[in-house]
């Protein structure tokens, strides 16, 4: 997969030159607080400077939040991910995913929540992000589980993680994003799983877009 062109993308991708003197301090923190290249989700949310000046802490603080399980809280975002279709954050958080402890193999297995490659735990953090993003509530026999595990603290941090990243891939995809240009490929199976997604016709809004996958 590549990135999109920014002819594909249906608002500008902001840069340290559109924006121009204005954007210097803007960009002097994303730059900070998350690196060069700035990622295309950073760039268009540059067209609401101060959505942008409090989404990065806010994201930081979700991350970061009561000392959950990165591994738990990946595969929570991943699997909530998959649920949508949502590419772009698929493709970043299964990154990030790697870095924390995912194997390739449990991101690749991340729709079948029963797999051996979970344990527990995983495949009820699994279920409960699907069940969450699917329908914005959970059974009873979904919470217990996980609530039984983590408790209050960490059940609602759980929670945020997955609607944060939910809320993130519903601009994404509208807006037209994919991927990130340059990002590291997992694999072979993990571009089949990409095109999997591709093939249904599904961004990451969940509706049907016919001409670009979003």
């Amino acid at each position: 997969m590549t990135g999109p062109s920014e002819d594909h993308v249906r608002v500008p991708l902001v840069s340290r030159e559109s924006a121009g003197p204005p954007g210097e301090a803007l960009f002097d923190m994303l730059e900070s607080e998350r690196g060069i290249p700035t990622g295309y989700v950073f760039r268009i949310l540059a067209n609401c400077p101060d959505i942008l000046t409090a989404f990065i802490p806010m994201g930081n603080a979700v991350r970061e939040a009561s000392g959950l399980d990165p591994v738990l809280r990946e595969l929570g975002i991943i699997a909530g991910m998959r649920e949508l279709g949502a590419d772009y954050e698929f493709a970043a958080h299964s990154q990030i995913a790697l870095k924390v402890g995912v194997t390739p193999e449990q991101i690749i297995a991340i729709d079948d929540p029963d797999s051996e490659l979970f344990t527990p735990l995983q495949r009820a953090v699994i279920a409960f992000a699907v069940e969450v993003t699917a329908a914005a509530r959970v059974s009873d026999a979904t919470w217990q589980p996980v609530h039984e595990a983590l408790g209050d603290e960490l059940t609602v941090a759980l929670l945020f993680n997955i609607g944060w990243y939910n809320l993130v891939a519903r601009m994404t995809g509208p807006v037209g994003l994919t991927q990130d240009p340059g990002l590291e490929q997992i694999g072979e199976s993990m571009g089949r799983i990409l095109a999997r997604t591709a093939d249904t016709g599904q961004g990451s809004d969940g509706a049907d877009h016919d001409e670009h996958k979003n």
